[in-house]
């Protein structure tokens, strides 16, 4: 929460249940949970109580940062990421479970999807570093509820099997907003030619690499790490790494200064450019939006199902829907794809 400077909301179809729908987050509250408490009844929330449990789990959305750079200037972006974020956790809690322990599946891993998490939501428009950069933490307590009311602990498994998932539909939903705020989107490529994301046409990559000092300095660890040890940090590493290299945000500014910070990033051609692209996005917006052509969604589906049964035998739906999201970010609308995939054989 910065010290109180960004407020925090509950989320989640599991937030009824304590009587915390929509609301602010409290210290209290949020404390209670993390002692494993029920904030409504103060009485222990989840059967295992050990000491060292985990509480929360943080899954962050955050935006691309041509999209962070150009909120600067046109604050309907700021919104369409929050839309965006709210689309992609929705997704996310889907993969919501129980580990069933009773009789014979005491001692497996068997699970039950529940769809029912409770999460505090914390809105964010800067890196540690005072870049531009949109990003959302959803702090997701560590609780569900069995069909049966009782409460238990996440299994994060599916959750976490999930994250390119929910990742992609947040990806292909910001798309789709900015393509209906009247912006022109280019896709972002691998080396081998793969989709892995897209921008805002019209702001250079140069912009976009002065605007990421806090990507340079993990970057920067990464590679010092390297030439230590001669070889790649694992992901687990470049986690420590990220962490390591974490300065605290200048708290002592205020929300004008840091404003400023972010802006003077930009030269005053920059700055001029960018605040015509906003205008002109606006004036796009209000007209009736050319779509270039499109596969139909069964199209869709058809096209990536062929490619990825290439390499699997079996695929999770979840997959297929994140690749055929990624492969059609700003064409695809997600409710769509999901109806029709019950009628493709």
């Amino acid at each position: 929460s910065e010290h109180d400077r960004v407020e925090g909301h509950w989320r989640g179809s599991l937030a009824s249940a304590f009587g915390l729908e929509n609301e602010s987050v409290a210290q209290d509250v949020f404390s209670l949970f993390q002692q494993n408490l029920n904030p409504s009844t103060k009485q222990k929330l989840t059967p295992r109580n050990h000491p060292n449990s985990v509480r929360f789990y943080d899954f962050q959305c955050s935006a691309q940062k041509s999209v962070s750079v150009m909120s600067l200037f046109d604050p309907r972006l700021i919104e369409a990421h929050r839309k965006a974020v709210e689309i992609g956790m929705r997704e996310l809690e889907r993969f919501a479970a129980v580990r069933i322990r009773k009789g014979d599946n005491f001692a497996t891993k068997n699970f039950a999807y529940t769809g029912k998490i409770v999460y505090a939501q914390y809105h964010h428009d800067n890196s540690r570093m005072l870049d531009p950069q949109l990003h959302t933490h959803n702090v997701i307590v560590n609780v569900t509820q069995e069909g049966s009311g009782s409460f238990k602990a996440l299994d994060p498994s599916q959750m976490f099997k999930a994250i390119r998932y929910a990742g992609k539909s947040y990806q292909n939903a910001l798309a789709c907003e900015c393509r209906r705020l009247g912006y022109a989107l280019e896709m972002k490529r691998n080396a081998k030619g793969e989709i892995t994301g897209f921008e805002i046409a019209g702001v250079p990559e140069e912009v976009l690499i002065r605007c990421s000092q806090r990507r340079q300095q993990i970057e920067k660890g990464i590679a010092e790490f390297y030439e230590k040890n001669q070889r790649y940090p694992t992901a687990k590493e470049i986690k420590a790494i990220t962490m390591m290299t974490r300065s605290r945000k200048m708290l002592e500014r205020t929300e004008q200064q840091v404003r400023e910070h972010k802006l003077s990033l930009l030269t005053d051609e920059e700055r001029s450019r960018f605040t015509d692209m906003a205008y002109e996005a606006e004036q796009m917006s209000f007209l009736l939006p050319s779509r270039p052509i499109q596969e139909t969604p069964e199209q869709q589906i058809r096209k990536v199902a062929e490619q990825l049964f290439e390499r699997n035998a079996v695929l999770r739906e979840d997959a297929l829907l994140a690749e055929i999201q990624n492969q059609n970010l700003g064409n695809c609308n997600l409710d769509e794809l999901r109806k029709t995939l019950d009628c493709v054989p």
